[in-house]
């Protein structure tokens, strides 16, 4: 299930400057369900017990802690399993931006934008594991307690839930002036906080800007007599982008479980240190910049666009190995910077245009080299031979 309400308002509060909301509500619920009949090899596995050899070696018979001499028994005599997954997600988005545009003496164009938005979300994962369920007899659950037992005593939940919440916040401002249809100029910024990434103030917020400017050269006198040249537009741009890629947390992650003993009774609430706090992780960030070109010929049957860009990404997140001494073994950390440059080429073209039929086709190539120029990791060969590689200087 899949609910989604947006709304919307403007007001006008002159010809030139406007108002904008937009508000957005989502609800998802997913239901995943596993139905292990009890002809399956899953469930007959709890019930392989033809010999005592075979007893002996089956880890999913049951040996009472009481009675540790006595042979491993059967807790699962009848039926199979019935796994059920729900994952519920609660998302607010709230946007307000304030809109100027306005033409001066028809040759000035000026455009103001400034805004806010936040972001909130809950996401929860509720699981449950259902014994003995009789799928061939009516659907009735035979459950031996002991079946119970066994999971709390080997540390498995049969059922159990998780909570994520994740809460993002962004002010932004763009500028942008256009002379004469010929010349523009934009300039963007943002300020963004996220509570994924660390605690300080350096690390969980960051100022992203932009900049850009394009010229419409067929707007050109010595252009614009050319009858061939549908449009030819010449634009740049520079600037630092940045998300939170692969963060996971920024403060400790506590999850509460219950002791491993041998006896229940000796069972005892305990909490589990699964995170550090990981107060320095902020943002992933790239510095980009593009130049490009676009023609389009004889009424634009026939278009090209030209790019060609350099790209510097810093701070990039991944999981790395530590000493261990911190206390833990992996961490996230902003451990890498890459470097990348290329080219890209599109052409597009119209052959033929008839009263019930239009024939269009593309060519896109491009082309680019990555070399990782930072990495505070130290691969060892088997991170090297994944599919997907592993991170080594001087390499992409």
């Amino acid at each position: 299930m899949d609910l989604n309400l947006t709304g919307d308002m403007q007001y006008k509060f002159t010809p030139w400057l406007t108002y904008n909301f937009i508000g957005a509500i989502r609800y998802v619920k997913s239901t995943q369900e596993h139905q292990v009949t009890e002809n399956s090899n899953q469930a007959n596995a709890f019930r392989a017990a033809p010999n005592s050899t075979i007893a002996a070696a089956n880890r999913f018979l049951y040996t009472d802690p009481d009675d540790p001499e006595a042979p491993p028994i059967v807790v699962l005599p009848y039926g199979g399993f019935y796994n059920r997954d729900e994952d519920e997600l609660r998302n607010y988005t709230i946007r307000n931006t304030m809109n100027l545009n306005k033409t001066f003496v028809d040759v000035h164009e000026l455009r103001a934008l400034v805004g806010q938005e936040i972001k909130y979300s809950d996401r929860q994962n509720s699981n449950n594991t259902g014994f003995g369920y009789q799928y061939e007899n009516g659907g009735v659950p035979f459950v031996d307690y002991r079946i119970i037992k066994q999971f709390v005593e080997n540390s498995l939940q049969y059922y159990g839930m998780g909570n994520q919440y994740e809460r993002f916040v962004g002010y932004f401002g763009n500028v942008g002036y256009t002379y004469n249809k010929r010349y523009t100029i934009d300039a963007t910024i943002r300020r963004d906080g996220s509570n994924r990434l660390g605690r300080s103030e350096k690390a969980r917020w960051l100022n992203s800007w932009t900049v850009a400017g394009r010229w419409n050269i067929d707007q050109e006198n010595f252009i614009s007599n050319i009858g061939a040249i549908s449009y030819l537009t010449l634009r740049g741009s520079y600037g630092l982008n940045a998300n939170y890629g692969a963060a996971t947390n920024s403060l400790a992650v506590l999850r509460t479980k219950l002791t491993n003993r041998p006896y229940l009774n000796d069972r005892q609430l305990a909490i589990d240190l699964e995170d550090l706090e990981n107060a320095q992780l902020t943002w992933e960030k790239k510095y980009e910049a593009n130049v490009g070109v676009d023609v389009g010929v004889f009424q634009n049957r026939v278009t090209l666009s030209v790019d060609a860009y350099y790209r510097k990404s810093l701070d990039l997140i991944n999981l790395i190995r530590t000493s261990g001494i911190g206390g833990e073994a992996q961490k996230a950390a902003n451990y890498a910077d890459l470097k990348s440059q290329g080219i890209e080429f599109s052409l597009g073209g119209v052959p033929y245009v008839g009263k019930d039929f239009r024939w269009e086709s593309n060519l896109i190539f491009s082309y680019n080299t990555n070399e990782i120029t930072r990495a505070e990791n130290f691969p060892i060969l088997f991170d090297l031979i994944v599919p997907e590689g592993g991170a080594k200087v001087g390499y992409p």
